[in-house]
């Protein structure tokens, strides 16, 4: 029988994540009101798209978007963390691949701890609510403002760099009011 998870060259993490950024490109274009029934969007007409949608959300429903994707988020890690402990459990894997699921369990732990220190930092700098999603090969910074003047978003996007050692061409950032 062929598993259908398995920790060789870390594809669990691999799949993990690409279900995840699935999940939040997914959530991002149901919220875009008229999207085109073909799907052929480019990168830029999605990041467009994207950020006109994040632009049109009002306060109130800004407040619930923070509230639920915070909600979702600790769902998603709750569930990879439950899987990782599973498959450090199960008798039935190779020393190698327990290893390899305790290995992204401590990367599960070190990237959630980046984000919620990202996004207590930045709350700390007078910014009212932040989202910090810290994933390869994108990562996403939406902050809770009317807008960001260029020098504050390089800003933002130098910080996040050295902070969490990641290149600031790879951080999408993007305004919610």
């Amino acid at each position: 029988m062929m598993k259908f998870f398995t920790l060789k060259d870390k594809s669990v993490t691999f799949k993990l994540t690409v279900l995840i950024i699935a999940l939040i490109l997914t959530l991002l274009l149901w919220l875009i009101p008229e999207h085109k029934d073909d799907s052929s969007y480019s990168a830029a007409e999605t990041e467009a798209a994207i950020s006109q949608t994040i632009e049109d959300i009002d306060t109130g429903e800004s407040e619930d978007f923070f509230a639920s994707y915070r909600t979702e988020r600790r769902k998603q890690r709750d569930q990879k963390e439950e899987l990782y402990i599973a498959v450090m459990a199960d008798t039935s894997l190779t020393a190698e691949e327990k290893e390899g699921a305790k290995e992204d369990l401590e990367n599960l732990y070190y990237r959630s701890g980046l984000e919620d220190k990202v996004e207590t930092i930045l709350k700390g700098r007078n910014y009212e609510d932040v989202i910090f999603s810290y994933e390869e090969p994108l990562s996403l910074l939406i902050i809770k403002a009317s807008s960001l003047s260029s020098s504050e978003e390089k800003g933002l996007r130098d910080f996040i760099a050295v902070y969490c050692g990641i290149d600031s061409a790879s951080l999408s950032v993007f305004t919610i009011y």
